[in-house]
């Protein structure tokens, strides 16, 4: 009986781990082969959509806009106008400021041994709202300098203002180019007033210059400019006429905007 009994228990004890172990593996099977027929359908999808699956850290949507700004670092250094290529109208208005400082010295000997000494020093300045045209930009200016001259018996002051016009023409591209030559042209009409030890005087002016320089690019809106100017300059008092011309050179801060 004892026999009997142990060797129904071990069959039945046997029965029931075999049924533990068929659920086991049956439904691990089922568990794959759900996920192949998943991965079947998946496929299916995919492939009569005509699309390729990819992993989730490969399909992250790249947005224009990130990759301009990849191509604007890429760029950086060379392609300042990043906003403003392509444009017909870049930039519509131009803020320029000009410097001028002047310094000479002149010595004059005379056959009788005589030796005069003069200093001339001048500082300027120019303002101009320009308004932008294609590569054309022209508009009011208003300028202003003083000139001290002084010797050993004599020191003469001058001043002139002036109001008038300027226009500059571009030569190349204001979308894209870092160095831009260009030409200018001005007219302005002011007065100028004299004052020494001896007497005070004041005369009506009128200038006429032309000139050119290279635009640098600082910024997408701020360059530097060198310029190379030549003026001529007719003044008028109530018994003389004067005409003085020369070169300068000039430095200019830009804003384009």
């Amino acid at each position: 009986m004892l026999g009997g009994n142990f060797l129904r228990y071990v069959l039945i004890l046997s029965l029931g781990m075999m049924f533990v172990w068929s659920e086991l593996v049956f439904s691990q099977d089922e568990f794959k082969s759900g996920d192949r027929r998943r991965g079947r359908k998946k496929r299916s999808r995919s492939e009569t959509s005509g699309e390729t699956l990819e992993p989730m850290s490969q399909q992250v949507p790249v947005s224009s806009s990130s990759t301009t700004s990849n191509d604007a670092d890429e760029g950086d250094g060379k392609r300042l106008h990043t906003k403003q290529e392509g444009k017909m109208q870049p930039y519509r208005y131009e803020l320029s400021f000009s410097f001028s400082y002047s310094q000479d010295s002149t010595t004059t000997k005379s056959s009788f041994g005589g030796e005069a000494k003069q200093t001339l020093s001048g500082v300027g300045i120019m303002a101009a709202p320009l308004f932008i045209f294609g590569s054309f930009a022209a508009g009011p200016a208003f300028s202003y300098q003083s000139t001290t001259a002084s010797s050993d018996s004599l020191s003469t002051n001058s001043s002139s203002t002036s109001f008038g016009g300027l226009a500059r023409y571009y030569f190349g591209s204001l979308d894209r180019d870092v160095l831009l030559p260009y030409v200018s042209g001005t007219f302005a009409s002011g007065s100028q007033k004299t004052s020494s030890d001896s007497a005070d005087s004041s005369r009506s002016a009128t200038t006429f210059g032309v000139g050119g320089g290279i635009v640098y690019f600082l910024a997408s809106h701020l360059a530097v400019a060198p310029e190379f100017t030549y003026t001529v300059v007719n003044a008028k008092a109530e018994e003389t006429t004067s005409d003085t011309s020369g070169f300068a050179v000039l430095g200019s801060l830009r804003v384009f905007l």
